[in-house]
């Protein structure tokens, strides 16, 4: 009897429990089936947080805070970046507008990442994450005083990203906004989700310097 009771035991250790994860569909973690209660590692074979690396700590710090970054550059045709003060966090966007239309007043312009399909406004262009110091030493700048410093480099894998002309007076000066929506980011440094969040008022274009 002592026996049979041991090989039942054993035999309910090896069965799957009803509310695991690894179901490679929904974002499950609770905190409690050896989740990390931060992200969705779901990859049907394991026991949760072994298929992708989530979010670094201090990435998912800063953009937890993305309302009160104070760094913004915006320039060319058309180039963003955005950033906290102390330029240890970068999201760089660019928008490729050499194909597309010329700027006019209500034209928008669609980044859309990889397994999205493209509008018919769509651009060619990119979206980066990154992290380390001095970040926006090259932005919209020609004089580069200090190098930068990068430690995680991230690209986005999905979402979207738009830019909206709400001012135009010629092909060398205009102004936009800018929103990004369920974007995600991957590199060898983890998978982050970047908040949807909108910028306006930024002025793109060519001028000296």
């Amino acid at each position: 009897m002592r026996t049979l009771l041991l090989l039942l035991a054993l035999l309910l250790a090896a069965c799957p429990r009803a509310g695991t994860d690894d179901d490679d569909s929904a974002d499950d973690d609770d905190s409690s089936d050896d989740d990390d209660d931060s992200s969705d590692d779901d990859d049907a074979t394991a026991d949760d947080d072994d298929s992708v690396e989530g979010c670094p700590a201090e990435l998912e710090a800063a953009l937890a805070a993305i309302d009160t970054w104070t760094i913004q550059y915006s320039c060319a045709s058309a180039f963003l970046s955005v950033g906290p003060a102390d330029e240890s966090v970068r999201i760089a966007l660019n928008f490729d507008l050499n194909q597309a239309p010329e700027p006019a007043l209500d034209n928008t312009y669609a980044l859309v990442f990889a397994g999205d399909p493209v509008p018919k406004n769509g651009v060619p262009g990119a979206l980066t994450l990154q992290s380390g110091a001095n970040l926006f030493a090259y932005d919209c700048t020609d004089v580069i005083e200090e190098e930068p410093v990068v430690l995680d480099d991230l690209a986005a894998t999905s979402g979207s990203a738009l830019l909206t002309v709400t001012e135009y007076n010629d092909a060398w000066w205009w102004s936009a906004s800018v929103s990004i929506t369920g974007v995600t980011v991957e590199g060898e440094g983890g998978t982050c989700v970047l908040p949807d969040h909108t910028w306006t008022e930024l002025g793109f274009g060519w001028l000296p310097g």
